[in-house]
């Protein structure tokens, strides 16, 4: 079997130098690591040519210094590494850097498996794996948890989704996109380092690989970071003080006046009546597409329809909404929302969503009428499905975007974005390309109040038929994968929550106010909770009434994530930036307080 490892050098810490006029990291050779999420890719690797047999190869594009990363990966056990170094590269966006890596393996030879990260921590758009896939014209997973059986023809494995964890069998060559659960990577053993030294990194440019540079670097990228900002806190939090039961008394007492815990907030926006209406989709048209979920469609395309909606309104044109086949009784609500053609996409196969058939189905109706946007949710199938679609169109893909706004003059969409590690703020434009295509997190967004007036036409389109990549074998149900965007109370904890005995506290809390406990990224990343109950720019994004923050520390890429009524922290760090978030700060041992209020609540 021959497995390749896509993996990428990233800064070692949150720093970042940006280029004043591209807005692009400035990479040197200093504090420079292997992506994180890389490394479980790189482990799954080793392990499956333990299994199976084999060889692994590493690609990574990069500067010249990146070389040194890829020796670290040879040190694990990699048996070749391939580094794609070029000035011509530099200031790829995820399209042309997903070009690259793709023309450097099929001159390599097209691999059984190819194993990528979840995403790069400076970027966090989850997008170049997809787009490889595309790329290459095989099929991909993503979040994939476990794989679980390998042949020669398919793989059978454990994938992550909004809903669960399922069993899919995909057929090989296939591309994985890993999660941090799938293994725990090793270290390199003084034997594998000596080794490692012994090795070339081979090296390969544009010249070597047949690349025409209009197609890669800057000039080849179809996204463009117009401006980049640190966002600025203005909110005053209030401070309780006293000893952990008078601020636990208090804390409650705040909390029943507020409406208790089962009051739920009216998120819903009041749009003004909207009078504009399409006869058919036209080339000026905004699409949304509208993804299927066990309970009918998914509540992010109410969201996305609403902003849509806002943006059809100042750029004059019309809202499509794209349906999948057999969810044409939600048709109605879709239009009340703000649709004025329903797009019906007969034979697409909602039981069981193939990226591969829905890039099939979405890029042939792209290319007949022409959209100038087209808005995706970002969720687990949204994210894996959006880069597919935008490498087979060629055009340029904004992730997770917490912004949306567009210019009347010249119809461009405005993108405004968590980058760079979450340390700052991104605006970015297509300028080139067409459709204009971003992510939006769910809830970052409110739903319109709907209007079953409103005037809609529904237009039919049969998908051409797609051969299968995908089979869905098995859902799999965990008492972990409840949906914590749905809750109306969060009790989030934090690396400063005080060890396990203090976390069970948390869970019993959020029980007692029928809430549900969720969790920063560090305690996932070590283990101590499960991703589905993530909060941040890499998990969910919640919109609670209450979010009770216990030992954390509100570092951006986890606040990118809440939108809560209120904030309540927790935290002995005056200087903590959740402080600067939260509308009330408890400056008390989490312990303590847990204790304290569960006491009141006994």
């Amino acid at each position: 079997m021959k497995i390749d490892v896509c993996v990428k050098q990233v800064p070692a810490s949150n720093e970042t130098r940006l280029d004043p006029v591209t807005h692009t990291i400035i990479r040197d050779s200093a504090g420079s690591i292997l992506n994180p999420f890389d490394a479980y890719a790189v482990e799954e690797a080793l392990l499956l040519r333990e299994r199976c047999g084999g060889t692994v190869k590493a690609f990574s594009m990069g500067i010249p210094a990146a070389a040194e990363m890829l020796r670290r990966v040879l040190a694990l056990g990699v048996d070749d590494a391939l580094l794609l170094t070029d000035r011509a590269f530099a200031g790829s966006d995820t399209l042309a850097t997903s070009r690259v890596l793709a023309t450097a393996i099929r001159a390599d030879g097209l691999p059984d498996l190819i194993l990528c990260g979840r995403m790069a921590t400076d970027g966090d758009t989850a997008q170049v794996g997809p787009m490889l896939a595309e790329c290459l014209g095989i099929p991909h997973v993503s979040d994939v948890a476990a794989v679980e059986e390998i042949t020669g023809e398919a793989a059978v494995v454990r994938r992550l989704t909004d809903y669960g964890y399922v069993r899919i069998r995909v057929r090989l060559p296939a591309l994985l996109t890993v999660l941090k659960e799938i293994n725990n990577p090793r270290l390199p053993s003084l034997t594998g380092i000596l080794q490692a030294e012994k090795k070339t990194v081979l090296s390969a440019d544009h010249i070597s690989l047949g690349i025409d540079p209009a197609r890669t670097g800057l000039a080849g990228s179809a996204t463009r970071v117009v401006s980049s900002f640190r966002p600025v806190l203005e909110k005053k939090s209030e401070i309780l003080s006293g000893t952990p039961e008078q601020q636990a008394k208090l804390f409650l007492e705040r909390l029943n006046a507020a409406g208790g815990t089962n009051a739920r907030r009216d998120a819903e926006a009041v749009f003004p009546e909207m009078s504009r209406h399409a006869d058919q989709t036209s080339s000026d048209s905004i699409w949304v597409f509208c993804e299927p979920s066990p309970d009918g469609i998914h509540p992010v395309a109410f969201e996305l329809l609403g902003q849509a909606s806002r943006l059809a309104d100042g750029l004059h044109c019309s809202v499509t909404a794209l349906l999948p086949d057999g969810c044409e009784i939600f048709a109605p609500k879709l239009a009340a929302a703000g649709a004025d053609t329903v797009l019906l996409i007969e034979n697409a196969d909602t039981a069981q969503p193939d990226e591969l058939q829905y890039t099939s189905d979405l890029a042939g109706l792209i290319r007949k009428y022409d959209p100038a946007v087209l808005l995706i949710g970002a969720t687990a199938f949204g994210r894996s499905l959006a880069p597919r679609i935008a490498a087979r169109l060629g055009t340029g893909l904004t992730a997770d975007c917490t912004a949306l706004s567009a210019d009347p003059d010249t119809g461009l969409l405005n993108q405004t974005r968590p980058a760079f590690g979450g340390n700052l703020m991104a605006t970015i434009v297509c300028p080139d390309r067409r459709p204009q295509m971003a992510t939006v997190r769910p809830k970052v967004f409110s739903a319109p109040v709907p209007d079953p007036d409103r005037p809609w036409q529904l237009v039919r389109e049969r998908s051409a038929a797609c051969p299968r990549a995908l089979e869905w074998l098995e859902r799999l149900v965990s008492a972990e994968d409840m949906d914590i965007g749905k809750a109306d109370v969060l009790v989030a904890v934090g690396q400063g929550v005080g060890g396990a005995e203090n976390i069970a506290l948390a869970e019993k809390l959020a029980r007692k106010l029928h809430g549900a406990l969720a969790s920063s990224r560090p305690l996932v990343d070590n283990g101590i909770m499960p991703y589905p109950r993530q909060v941040g720019q890499t998990g969910k994004t919640v919109t609670p009434r209450l979010y009770l923050a216990l030992g954390i520390s509100g570092a951006i890429q986890h606040m990118a994530g809440v939108a809560a009524q209120k904030l309540v922290a927790v935290n002995t760090d005056p200087d903590a930036p959740i402080c600067g978030y939260a509308d009330e700060v408890i400056p008390c041992d989490c312990g303590a307080f847990l204790r304290a209020v569960l006491d009141l609540l006994a």
